[in-house]
Formats: structure tokens, C-alpha cells, sequence
């Protein structure tokens, strides 16, 4: 089984509940565990985030988590080396996350960063395949997308979410924001950030088996955990065709009805 974890954004304490009832209740040594990317910015504990990231990964180990890049962690590698960069980081969340490790904002900020943190951020990855599905932050850049000045699988949104392309598996995504707050789910893709950092927001994490036989939508089960500490679980299952209320003419009204006409 893989578990995804979306966007978490400095949200410690929903991080720790979701991880908490994953190892209590759900995780299997043989389990892969990814996580979506967007750890750090717009919440008030990033620093958090990154000892229960270190937590988990120490107790499950190295090579069953994931940890994919998110377009945070690229505007806060890239803000090191532009000053623009840096007050776009900066303006997008940066200061939260300075704020959570009590840095005081200087020309050394990066530096001052645990070292684990940073290597933690340097080793993410763009995308994870398994099986039928398909793991990446933003989404996959359809043939038709124009191009884009950064990374699209950090940054892509419309192009991708609007694409019935066919791409190959699956693709579990985060990075924008599904006004349900519930998971987006379509026959291509599913989306699992439902903006932990908003005041009703909830941090989702979902189950995927990557040999499951898939014929159109696939069911899947996930879990929110909202502000008040409580996480609630959800099957998605497929529709079932309706039952038309129409009744079929008898063979005798058809045929009369025919005559008829």
C-alpha cells in the first residue's frame, strides 16, 4: 500500500495526528509512505514539521518514505542566490518559516537552518512512479501545455487540471487547492490538497494500492484531520448506475404503438 500525505504547510500538529494514527493503526512494514511536498511556508510550526518528517522517516526507514519537492521548497532553495526570489519566498510564507526556527532574517538565513532540515529539502524528489499511479507535487505538463518559465511539476495548475490527457497512470497530486476541501478525484488524476493552513482546512492523507486493478475512477480510501485534532475516514467507491424509473413498454404496447404511427 502507498500512503500520500498532501500539502502540509507548517502544520505540525495535524502532521503529527494523521502520522500518529498512520503507525497505530495502518502502516505495514512493507508500506511506502509519500509526501507531497509544500512542507515548509504559511503555517506557524515548519520547524515541526521537519522533526516529525525525521521522526517517522527514522521509525518506518529511509527507503519506504518519500519526500517529493513542492513549489515552496523551490522558492526556498532558490531564494538563497536573488534578492527577488528571496521577497518572493519571503512573501509567500518565508517569514512564518523563519519565524518558527527563530531567525532573525540576515544574508545568512539559509545557514542558520539546521543542517538535517536542509538536507532533508535538497534530497526531494520531483516525481514518484508506482505502479498505476503516478506522484508528483504540481502535476505532469500535458502535450499541448506552453512552457513554462519554472519547473512545471512544482508549478503547473490549470493546464493540468483541466487535461483529460491520458498519462500513463494516475497522477496523485497536490499543490493547488480544492475549494471542497475534499480530494479532487477524475479518471486521470486525484488531488489531495485541501489547504491545511486555511482556518476550515484539512490535511488529507490517502491509500493507494499500486497493483489494484483500475477501470476508470478508482476507489480509494483517505483520511482528513482538521484544526481540532480529529481525523475522520472516507471510502470512495464507484457510482453505481442508476436504475431508470421509466418502465419498458410490454412487446404488445411497442408493437401497437408502432402500428400507430
Amino acid at each position: 500500500m502507498i500512503y500520500a500525505i498532501g500539502d502540509i504547510h507548517g502544520q505540525a500538529e495535524m502532521l503529527a495526528t494523521a502520522l500518529n494514527y498512520l503507525i497505530q493503526n495502518l502502516l505495514a512494514p512493507e508500506d511506502t509512505v509519500v509526501f507531497m511536498g509544500d512542507y515548509v511556508d504559511r503555517g506557524p510550526d515548519s520547524r515541526g514539521v521537519f522533526e516529525l518528517l525525521h521522526q517517522f522517516r527514522a521509525h518506518h526507514g529511509e527507503e519506504r518514505v518519500v519526500f517529493l519537492r513542492g513549489n515552496h521548497e523551490d522558492m526556498l532553495l532558490t531564494a538563497r542566490f536573488d534578492p527577488e526570489e528571496e521577497s518572493l519566498w519571503l512573501f509567500n510564507g518565508g517569514w512564518e518559516t523563519l519565524a518558527s526556527y527563530g531567525i532573525i532574517h540576515s544574508p545568512e538565513w539559509f545557514s542558520q537552518l539546521p543542517e538535517a532540515d536542509r538536507d532533508l529539502i535538497a534530497g526531494t524528489l520531483l516525481e514518484y512512479p508506482a505502479g498505476r499511479y503516478h506522484f508528483v507535487h504540481a502535476g505532469i505538463p500535458p502535450h499541448d501545455a506552453p512552457e513554462m518559465p519554472r519547473e512545471p511539476r512544482l508549478w503547473i495548475r490549470d493546464e493540468f487540471i483541466e487535461s483529460e490527457q491520458d498519462f500513463g497512470a494516475i497522477v496523485v497530486f497536490g499543490h493547488t487547492i480544492i475549494p471542497t476541501l475534499q480530494p479532487l478525484v477524475m479518471a486521470n488524476k486525484i488531488g489531495i490538497d485541501t489547504g491545511a493552513f486555511l482556518p476550515d482546512g484539512k490535511l488529507t492523507m490517502a491509500a493507494f494500492d499500486p497493483e489494484e486493478e483500475i477501470d476508470g475512477v478508482p476507489e480509494f480510501t483517505y483520511y482528513q484531520v482538521n484544526h481540532h485534532g480529529k481525523i475522520e475516514a472516507f471510502r470512495l467507491r464507484k457510482a453505481k448506475p442508476k436504475r431508470s424509473l421509466r418502465r419498458k413498454p410490454k412487446p404488445e404496447a411497442a408493437a401497437a404503438s408502432e402500428d400507430e404511427s
